[in-house]
């Protein structure tokens, strides 16, 4: 359950994409789990803390109050809102899109060469997106699911598992995470009971 205050669920939320990211993707290869790690980190590390409050979810955030320093009224008179989680990180991967041949494989590089020098724009775009996709994807999965969980949970993210969850806290599945809507209709209160092959949607 998400708390009160905005600046718990911000720890939470990073807490969960590094432990998320270190755990579920430790065997991932280009990007490998440094890369994935060391991105996340960047992400929180200039993410504005003066908007943390103004998260809502991984789509919209509260506009900004006229004490903000980037608080102003466009030409309806509405006031201006903060960029969304999910366009911030989308923007982690604008180098990707422009220099894919700097993140594609050995193959994916003299396809991408093949596919300029014969003009084939539609075959190059779909590489290119199939790389930045490659790379996005586990960033994207840890950050939107730590935010789901700690603020407006909304099963997001899929594909893990409560023996991912487990791993990611050998501690003990904190209980914020067990009264959220992935693990609402597993029997919390038995957890150790549950296989690690369940699936939750994050």
């Amino acid at each position: 359950m998400n708390a009160n205050d905005p600046f718990l669920n911000y720890q939470r939320w990073k807490d969960f994409a590094l432990r998320m990211g270190k755990t579920c993707y430790s065997k991932q290869e280009n990007p490998d789990v440094d890369w994935i790690l060391s991105t996340i980190e960047d992400f929180f590390e200039c993410f504005p803390h003066d908007e943390i409050e103004l998260i809502i979810d991984w789509d919209s955030s509260k506009p900004y109050p006229e004490s903000h320093r980037h608080f102003e009224l466009d030409s309806f008179g509405s006031r201006s809102t903060p960029s969304s989680v999910a366009t911030l990180v989308a923007d982690l991967f604008d180098k990707v899109y422009s220099q894919p041949k700097d993140y594609g494989t050995l193959e994916e590089v003299e396809l991408l060469e093949e596919y300029w020098e014969k003009d084939d724009e539609e075959s190059y775009q779909n590489l290119v997106d199939r790389i930045v996709e490659r790379w996005e994807s586990p960033v994207h999965c840890c950050i939107r699911a730590g935010l789901d969980l700690a603020y407006s949970p909304s099963r997001g993210v899929w594909g893990f598992t409560v023996g991912d969850v487990r791993q990611m806290y050998p501690e003990g599945i904190p209980q914020w995470i067990r009264e959220t809507c992935a693990f609402e209709s597993l029997d919390t209160e038995n957890l150790n009971l549950i296989p690690d092959t369940q699936a939750v949607w994050l």
